[in-house]
């Protein structure tokens, strides 16, 4: 968190705020009408959408906590969420995603030959435009290509994003090291305020997983399941997924190395990981950085999202493969 918070302090000195404001004014005005171009909660919500449009999860986490904090200022009810917020957390928890980096980092790790497949099944179920990227998947995937252009894409994104930063800022004539160390003591200080209310959130995530509950879960709705065809060895991953980030993780490639990266069971369980986030870990972040504890119809709202990702996810997987 760091190293980003170090980076998004330089963008905030540069020019590169403006242009991504730009880039994203007519989302922004569609999203968030009752926010003002000149706000400060503007520039820091674009900074995050764009994060997270590109796959940078760390660098996302502390743009929105910084917008979040902004949003509180303003907030008259310090201890509820307003709207904006609830929107803006949601669509944290939503994960769309243009480049999921970390997933095809794990596919293509695994040996994967079809990296460029998940890449778009992904894309259908957050875009939830599953058509209109069939038929350029159709068009692409007779290519080599295109793979090796998306592995290279997956792997150089962060440093080359890194590099573009720090080339503004030399440009413009930022002092970049004294911006960086500003803004990396400023993700420190936010770690530490965070720490107490992780502890507790991983704990209760390691006592789910060791005390059999989700087994005892997935023995219940496993007939449910049959029916709708959901396969049921992809099932732990979607329980878990929106509680926790690193056990999700490790469930996932487990489910690839025993069944195969390019099976349909393993492109089903890559496009959940790509299509989906953990929403009980950033609602639990975000909320606890303000220091709100109504938080309204977060949950509910973030975990239909989820559902949704999930379950499409499936289809998408079944009609393209």
């Amino acid at each position: 968190m760091c190293l980003w918070t170090g980076i998004i302090e330089i963008i905030k000195q540069t020019s590169l705020v403006n242009k991504l404001k730009k880039i994203l004014k007519p989302a922004m005005k569609f999203l968030f009408p009752k926010i003002k171009e000149q706000d400060k909660e503007y520039d820091e919500i674009s900074m995050n959408i764009v994060a997270n449009l590109l796959g940078i999860g760390n660098a996302a986490t502390p743009l929105g906590i910084k917008a979040m904090k902004t949003m509180q200022e303003k907030n008259n009810k310090k201890d509820t969420l307003t709207n904006n917020m609830v929107l803006f957390i949601v669509l944290n928890t939503a994960s769309i995603q243009i480049i999921p980096t970390t997933v095809i980092a794990i596919r293509n790790s695994l040996g994967s030959r079809k990296s460029n497949k998940n890449y778009y099944s992904c894309m259908d179920c957050n875009c939830n435009c599953s058509n209109m990227w069939n038929c350029i998947n159709k068009n692409f995937n007779k290519n080599r290509w295109e793979v090796i252009l998306i592995e290279v894409i997956s792997s150089l994104s962060i440093p080359v994003i890194i590099l573009i930063v720090i080339i503004y800022g030399v440009k413009e004539k930022i002092n970049t090291y004294d911006a960086f160390v500003k803004g990396a003591k400023d993700g420190a200080k936010t770690v530490v305020e965070l720490f107490p209310t992780l502890l507790c959130l991983f704990i209760g995530i390691g006592a789910l997983r060791t005390s059999g509950v989700i087994d005892a879960v997935i023995n219940l709705i496993e007939p449910l399941i049959n029916i709708i065809k959901f396969p049921v060895e992809v099932l732990p991953l979607a329980i878990l997924r929106p509680i926790s980030g690193s056990a999700s993780m490790a469930i996932a490639t487990d489910i690839m190395t025993n069944y195969g990266v390019d099976t349909k069971i393993g492109l089903i369980a890559s496009t959940i990981m790509g299509s989906t986030e953990t929403t009980i870990y950033t609602i639990a972040v975000y909320t606890s950085a303000v220091k709100v504890k109504n938080t309204r119809f977060v949950l509910y709202a973030a975990l239909v999202a989820d559902a949704i990702g999930i379950i499409t996810s499936n289809i998408v997987i079944n009609l393209l493969y």
